[in-house]
């Protein structure tokens, strides 16, 4: 499935992910006509304990940034896409709506390997199932008989 000026933004962008956020690294992603999927996975911080540390924060080494939550990963990588869609809109005097994302996104935390594969190969085949993919516009029609 070849990208459009707006998924190659997208893609873009999520490659730029752990360029701004450090420890974390997206695994697998695809860009579909209407939506995305990737996984992201958050890594252990890796820096140094420097300073003393406190009683209350003994999860959290002094000095070291917390590690980022997946709200401001996405709330992020959402934000950077729609500025660069308005930009791209603006400059190719487009006709398409501001609208860009839906307020929120699906988050599911995988917790097994088995689910992992799993959804790896989900991710890794979309485009191939697009025809029956149920956020397809064709698919989300009401069909009377």
């Amino acid at each position: 499935m070849a990208l459009n000026e707006l998924g190659k933004i997208v893609e873009e962008e999520i490659l730029n992910i752990p360029n701004r956020f450090k420890n974390v690294e997206i695994k697998i992603y695809t860009v579909m006509p209407n939506h995305i999927h990737l996984i992201v996975s958050i890594l252990a911080s890796e820096d140094p304990i420097v300073g003393a540390t406190l009683a209350v924060a003994r999860n959290i080494k002094a000095g070291a940034s917390p590690a980022p939550t997946v709200g401001a990963i996405i709330g992020s990588f959402k934000s950077l896409c729609f500025k660069k869609y308005k930009e791209y809109v603006e400059n190719n005097n487009c006709n398409i709506e501001t609208k860009f994302w839906q307020r929120n996104y699906y988050e599911h935390i995988i917790r097994n390997e088995k689910s992992y594969d799993n959804i790896y190969a989900y991710i890794e085949s979309n485009t191939q199932t697009w025809e029956r993919d149920r956020n397809h516009p064709e698919n989300a029609k009401i069909k009377k008989s």
